[in-house]
C-alpha cells in the first residue's frame, strides 16, 4: 500500500474548513493531521520538535491577526516545510504568494477538480524534492531550536526560548524581556505559559513567568526569585510558592 500524504489546514471559517476536509477525505492518498484557525498556532505546530510533520498544508489567506502572506514569510526557513496549496476567496494574493514557492492556488468556492489538480502537482513536487535529496551523498539536518511566535504591532516575531528571560503580564498585554530587547504583544500569561515547556519556564506570580535558565537564586522563604539579568528580583506570589519550592527541591 502506498504511503499517505499527511496534511494540515489553516482556515478560520468552520464551514469552509468542513467543506475542505470533506473533499480531501475522498482521496485515499491523504491523511488529516490537524487544523488551525490562526497562523500562530499553525506556526507552533510546524516548528514543534515532537509533533508529526505534514507533507501538505492548505492555507487560507484571510486569517485573524496575521494574513497568509505574513505566515508564509514566517515559515520561509522552517524545515521540513510542507508543500503549500492556497485556498482563498481572493485572487489578489496569487502573484505575491508564488515568491514562496507554493504548489497551488485555488479560489473559493472550491471545486474538486481544481483542488485535486493542485494536490497532484504538490505530490509531484514532493517526489522531485525526495529524488533531489536522494542524490546527495550526505544530508545534514540541523534541528530547529525551540521558539515562540508572537505578534508585535503588525509584525510576527520569532523568539527562541533560550532568549526569553522573563515575561510580565498586565491586562491583555505581555512584555517579553530578552537580553537585548523588550517586546510587547497582545496576549495573557495564561496563554503564554501553555505554549512554553514546563521544564524551562515557570509562572511564579500572577504577573510574571520566568525562564529557569536565568534563575540565580531565591529567598529562603520562597518569596522572591533573583535573575541573572541586571540584578532583577521578581516576587513569588503566595499561591505559587509551594509549586516553586517543589520545583527547587527537585533540582
Amino acid at each position: 500500500m502506498k504511503n499517505k500524504y499527511k496534511y494540515i489546514a489553516v482556515e478560520d471559517e468552520p464551514l469552509q474548513l468542513a467543506n475542505l476536509v470533506d473533499t480531501l477525505n475522498m482521496r485515499l492518498d491523504l491523511e488529516f493531521l490537524d487544523s488551525f484557525d490562526n497562523a500562530e498556532e499553525a506556526y507552533e505546530f510546524l516548528t514543534a520538535n515532537d509533533l508529526p510533520k505534514p507533507d501538505l498544508m492548505f492555507l487560507d489567506m484571510q486569517l485573524p491577526e496575521v494574513n497568509g502572506l505574513q505566515f508564509l514569510e514566517a515559515i520561509k526557513l522552517v524545515e521540513p516545510k510542507p508543500k503549500v496549496i492556497i485556498t482563498t476567496a481572493f485572487e489578489d494574493y496569487a502573484i505575491p504568494s508564488y515568491q514562496y514557492d507554493v504548489s497551488g492556488y485555488v479560489v473559493k468556492p472550491l471545486e474538486s477538480a481544481k483542488l485535486n489538480k493542485a494536490i497532484d502537482k504538490a505530490i509531484k513536487d514532493i517526489g522531485r524534492s525526495n529524488n533531489s535529496n536522494g542524490n546527495n551523498i550526505q544530508t545534514i539536518k540541523v534541528a530547529e531550536k525551540p521558539s515562540l511566535f508572537i505578534k508585535v504591532e503588525s509584525r510576527m516575531i520569532k523568539l527562541f526560548h533560550e532568549e526569553v528571560i522573563f515575561m510580565e503580564g498586565a491586562n491583555v498585554n505581555v512584555k517579553i524581556v530578552t537580553g537585548t530587547e523588550e517586546f510587547l504583544t497582545r496576549s495573557t500569561l495564561r496563554k503564554m505559559i501553555d505554549k512554553l515547556p514546563k521544564k524551562q519556564f515557570m509562572r511564579i506570580h500572577d504577573s510574571y513567568i520566568i525562564n529557569l535558565k536565568y534563575l540565580k537564586g531565591y529567598a529562603s522563604n520562597f518569596s522572591q526569585a533573583d535573575l541573572k539579568f541586571r540584578d532583577i528580583s521578581i516576587p513569588i506570589g503566595k499561591k505559587y510558592r509551594d509549586s516553586f519550592k517543589h520545583k527547587m527541591l527537585e533540582e
